[in-house]
């Protein structure tokens, strides 16, 4: 059995003390490596937090908001592009917020599209939705937003899928959707970093993590016959 993500294998194993564990192997969505090619990221004239996808009430931003709220009153300049689609809940929370003006939605946009505002980005923002059983989730714009090797800041439970993958390869940094002094700080060192322009990830790989690749680990699987 194939599963994309190591809570997702517990919860296999869980079902059953007759499941053998060793017979469930973790492969990851992954992403496309074609789509990043040929795309040269430029200096933004002002930090750049990107968020790639869709979030309605269960996608909880209120400690993001007051972070975000503290680098304004930093005199800190940034810019939040939204890529996709808000409920009218949540842009209605972050208007309430006074930081309308410093959000840029672009609605939804053809994927590679979107590839280009990934690759652009300062700050990679993925949100897991906090609802139950969220932390064995694995999204596919997780694995695109490493492609880029630039930094991610996930909100979500500590012990989840997606934050363990993100601190185990030093790709950013994950906190609870409340931590506004906590996700205050991280955004402030990386805005620091992106002065210096200091900003992408270095020493690693993210072909690990490319279908190209993980499609060679299905292959090798399949030969075994697990």
């Amino acid at each position: 059995v194939v599963v994309v993500s190591p809570h997702m294998k517990l919860l296999f194993v869980s079902k059953s003390n007759k499941i053998n564990a060793d017979k469930i192997k973790v492969i990851p969505n992954g992403f496309d490596h074609k789509e990043f090619e040929n795309i040269t990221k430029e200096a933004n004239p002002e930090f750049n937090i990107t968020y790639v996808g869709t979030a309605n009430k269960d996608y909880d931003i209120s400690g993001f908001l007051q972070a975000l709220l503290k680098l304004k009153e930093a005199n800190i300049s940034f810019k939040w592009n939204v890529v996709g689609e808000f409920s009218e809940e949540v842009k209605n929370q972050i208007e309430k917020s006074g930081l309308l003006p410093f959000v840029k939605y672009h609605g939804y946009l053809p994927h590679s599209e979107a590839i280009k505002h990934t690759i652009a980005a300062d700050l990679l923002l993925l949100i897991i939705p906090n609802v139950a059983n969220n932390k064995l989730i694995y999204s596919g714009k997780l694995f695109e937003y490493i492609a880029t090797t630039n930094p991610i800041l996930c909100l979500g439970p500590d012990d989840g899928d997606a934050a363990v993958l993100i601190k185990e390869n030093e790709l950013g940094q994950n906190f609870f959707y409340n931590e506004e002094d906590k996700i205050q700080a991280y955004i402030t060192n990386c805005f620091k970093k992106y002065q210096n322009n200091d900003l992408t990830i270095k020493g690693f790989n993210p072909n690990q993590f490319s279908r190209e690749s993980l499609t060679g680990e299905l292959s090798k699987l399949l030969k075994k016959g697990l």
